[in-house]
């Protein structure tokens, strides 16, 4: 009998509360060695720039530094070498840079430097009054100016460089999975590419960026995004997620919002060290170094990285090496004839090598001027495996190994022969190049980004179609293929004739992209208003296979306004207008408005509109053919049907609304550091998405077209391209609060991210009735009523304990409609420890900057729940995978 909901939440929190205060004792067992005032520390902190100083401060004592203020990167502190106490370090770095400090428990806190009052002087003597003005004289004595106010950094979600050391990604893009707005899973592609999916509107309504600039959609085995997986996690200096309104320099507003990823400025050398594993495979192993340089003018830096993974194969879960699912309740998805689970010989997740390269360089050539550039480069390697060779038609009678001398119909596979494989080879270029310049109060900067895209894709393993029909209707035993006997299909001559020769296909995507930026203040009236404007030129340029080369070419106008209307309120507002060469004109407005009563309080509003053209990858990705598993409604059983994956050049532009407003309170108390809800709104149409089996199958009188069956009625193919869907409407709450304070066991620091969907109403298809989707299982994906993300951080010198939770409440199961069962809800649960080895092991030199981070995903091994929304999967795929509990371990060192 199992757990309600309820009960079984709470006996997840009382062991997660426990794996939480085993944590906790392991890191404060080490007290006895933890940093305190009187421990000198041997410094060596060069000349630089007030922030990298404090970095180098926090990394060779332990004591981290918080400032209330941003602190100026124009001030240049140092150098500073030699035995110190960390107060009397800082004292020394902060001499004469217009700050001082606090010190607290475990950190030291900073704050502009108090002006002591002057010795009283003997007041001067009164002017005299002015002398009467005439009636038609004037005199201004003050301009009121009002201020611009600067767009509200804490509305936006980020995790910074520490977020990322405490969470230890493999792969950037797991980083997402500690938001509440991305709803899928981020392992849930077979391809092993990752995309941000905000929202769960799709993986093209969320746009990316890389430092603040537009990072074309991946072409090759992915869709109409950018993959993630390709930047990485050595490089990485944090990631923002912007999600209404967006910046109009980066392109037209996506329903999604922007996930904007920030490159790494080393001042040192650093090298990092990882490896994690599941049970039965999914092996990883990391290893990245990087170095840097910063002078008064210059500054540059590189990193290398190495990533692999070893594959997960479906035998090393029991879901997958058992697809008869009628043991949840569910269907048998095994292969009829043979009773074989396909999905055992299939990788869970793939097998990937991938290296990277990644160069930043900025020279100041005089106070107001200086030159940036950027390069990025990722080669990877995935490969995907499949079933042996599957045989699902008609044995014509003229078989000799046919009995019964009339056609039947056969499903079965050869488990004898190698595996089918599909490898991609890919390798990726970023270049960005620019000049930026300040001029009175204007920032002028122009900017020219060169993206390249090289994928070939190898299938090999398959068998040739029409010479297996040949053998099937072959008269001659010797000549024949016998699928009865799948210990002896035929002989080897046969078997050998049968197979295809390995096939590739190669695509190849170029865009080019050159911006010219002005941001700056001018006056009218009594206002000093804030501006952005700028104009854009594109040319993208796709190669595909045999197929004739495709070009777009874009030419982009966008401005936008902050306008302040009281010293508290700002209206911003601002249009892109893009001419697209393909489709025409499309324009995108916005509209914000913001409110801040006080420093801490602040409430906004904003709304806008956007077309945006599909992406070439979309409207020309290159068809293939996937072998999968489905169970057919017609002939109430599961067999191999071929599905048939690619673009559609026919795709329309997708437009979207949106809406949202809030409340943010950031008050400066003792425990609460920020509370903030809020209320947002979102309509999509002609979205860009793939028809789901199931939907095909369920309406196949609607989409015939899309569905090929033999003369015995038997399925052999799905046509799943791209197509635009019907409308989607989706609203709700976000709601996260902040605490932090000091206390005896260190700095403790918890957040709690909380997404309420009220209403996710959607037509994935043309011509079917829209349905509600929140809570309700979908093979589109599904969209929880709400999810919640909760994260503990214990924080002291020389170690830091972190807690995740990620809670998704049951839902409602379905097959293309529901079906009446709940799918129960899941709650997972992460423990990282990070531990300074130099401060636990004080006085042991070797071990000196040198950190270790222990970590295990998914801490109870909880493995996804039985959904018969999955399919032949087993489980709902965009809620979770099987790579299950994961441990790592991480040692990196900054020289």
């Amino acid at each position: 009998m199992q757990n309600s909901s309820g009960s079984r939440f709470a006996l997840i929190l009382v062991r997660y509360l426990f794996f939480w205060a085993v944590g906790i004792a392991l890191v404060t067992g080490t007290s006895l060695a933890a940093s305190t005032t009187d421990v000198e520390h041997d410094l060596n902190i060069p000349r630089t720039s007030l922030n990298a100083a404090l970095t180098e401060f926090t990394r060779q004592t332990g004591w981290p530094t918080e400032s209330a203020v941003a602190l100026p990167d124009s001030t240049w502190v140092g150098p500073l070498k030699g035995t110190y106490t960390a107060a009397a370090a800082l004292a020394q770095l902060l001499a004469g840079s217009g700050f001082e400090f606090k010190q607290k428990e475990q950190s030291f806190s900073l704050s502009p430097q108090t002006a002591r009052p002057a010795a009283p002087k003997k007041p001067p003597p009164r002017p005299s009054p002015p002398a009467p003005l005439q009636s038609d004289e004037v005199i201004v004595l003050a301009r009121r100016r009002l201020q611009a106010q600067e767009p509200n950094p804490s509305r936006d979600i980020a995790f910074g460089e520490q977020d990322i050391e405490w969470q230890s990604p493999s792969q950037i893009g797991n980083m997402l999975s500690n938001s509440s707005q991305q709803p899928f899973a981020m392992n849930r592609r077979a391809n092993g590419a990752q995309f941000a999916e905000l929202r769960g509107l799709g993986i093209d309504a969320t746009s990316v960026t890389i430092n603040g600039r537009r990072a074309p959609p991946t072409i090759g085995e992915t869709t109409g995004s950018f993959d993630l997986g390709l930047v990485p996690v050595t490089a990485v200096a944090g990631m923002k997620i912007a999600l209404e309104p967006t910046e109009l320099q980066i392109g037209p507003p996506a329903g999604g919002g922007n996930v904007d990823i920030e490159l790494k400025k080393l001042p040192h050398p650093i090298v990092e060290l990882q490896y994690g594993d599941a049970d039965g495979g999914s092996e990883e192993r990391r290893l990245g170094m990087g170095t840097g340089i910063e002078t008064e003018r210059f500054t540059g830096s590189i990193v290398w990285e190495h990533f692999d993974r070893d594959p997960l194969y479906g035998d090393a879960r029991d879901r997958w090496r058992n697809q008869d699912f009628r043991r949840f309740g569910g269907r048998d998805y095994r292969v009829s004839s043979d009773r074989a689970s396909l999905n055992s010989y299939y990788t869970a997740m793939p097998e990937i090598d991938q290296n990277s390269l990644v160069a930043l360089a900025e020279l100041e050539l005089t106070e107001r001027t200086s030159l940036f550039g950027e390069l990025l480069f990722t080669d990877r390697d995935v490969m995907q495996q499949f079933s042996p060779p599957v045989v699902s038609q008609m044995l014509p009678a003229t078989n000799p190994f046919n009995p019964s001398g009339r056609p039947i119909p056969i499903d079965t596979f050869f488990s004898q022969e190698p595996a089918r494989q599909r490898g991609t080879q890919s390798e990726w270029w970023r270049g960005v190049a620019g000049f930026k310049s300040q001029w009175q109060s204007w920032h002028l900067e122009l900017a020219a980004v060169g993206t390249r895209d090289d994928v070939l894709v190898i299938s090999s393993h398959d068998l040739n179609q029409q010479r297996l029909s040949e053998a099937l209707a072959e008269s001659d035993p010797g000549r024949a293929l016998n699928v009865l006997d799948p210990a002896f299909p035929g002989n080897r001559e046969v078997l050998d004739h049968l197979r295809a020769p390995p096939s590739d296909i190669h695509f190849q995507s170029k865009t080019s992209t050159v911006t010219a930026t002005a941001r700056g203040t001018f006056d009218i009236g009594e206002r000093d208003i804030s501006a952005s404007i700028g104009g854009e030129w594109e040319q993208s340029d796709i190669l595909v296979g045999a197929w004739l080369p495709m070009r777009r070419t874009v030419q982009s106008g966008f401005a936008q306004f902050e306008v302040p209307l009281t010293q508290q309120t700002t209206l911003n507002l601002g249009s892109r207008l893009d001419r697209v060469s393909d489709v025409g004109l499309l324009w995108s407005p916005q509209l914000a408005f913001e409110w801040r009563p006080s420093e801490s309080l602040t409430a906004y509003a904003s709304a806008g509109s956007s077309e945006r053209a599909a992406s070439p990858v979309d409207l020309f990705q290159p068809i293939s053919i996937v072998p999968t598993s489905a169970f057919d409604p017609v002939r109430q059983q599961a067999n191999k049907v071929d599905v048939v994956m690619g673009g559609n050049p026919d795709l329309e532009p997708v437009s979207s609304r949106t809406f949202a407003m809030g409340l943010l309170w950031e008050p400066d108390a003792p425990l609460l550091k920020k509370l903030g809800a809020k209320y947002w709104r979102i309509h999509l149409d002609d979205r860009i998405t793939f028809p789901a089996i199931s939907y095909l199958l369920s309406n196949e009188g609607l989409y015939q077209d899309r569905i090929v069956r033999d003369a015995s009625g038997t399925l052999q193919l799905i046509d799943m391209r791209r197509i635009n869907g019907g409308p989607l409407d989706t609203s709700g709450v976000d709601l996260e609060t902040l605490l932090s304070f000091d206390s005896k066991l260190g700095k403790i620091t918890s957040k709690l991210d909380i997404t309420f969907v009220d209403k996710y109403s959607s037509n994935e298809m043309r011509g079917l009735p829209r349905v509600e989707r929140a809570g309700i299982a979908n093979s589109y994906g599904t969209i929880p009523r709400w999810r919640v993300i909760g994260s503990l951080a214990v924080e002291r010198a020389f170690g830091t304990v972190v807690t995740t939770v990620r809670h998704m409440p049951a839902y409602q199961d379905a097959y293309v409609v529901p079906n009446g069962r709940t799918i129960e809800s899941q709650t997972l649960l992460d423990l990282t420890i990070v531990l300074d080895l130099g401060q636990v092991v004080a006085g042991f030199a070797p071990l000196k900057h040198w950190k270790a981070t222990f970590g295990v995903e998914n801490l109870l091994d909880d493995p996804p729940p039985f959904a018969d929304v999955g399919m032949s999967s087993g489980f709902d795929p965009s809620q979770g995978d099987l790579r299950q509990r994961y441990v790592f371990f991480k040692l990196s060192r900054e020289f």
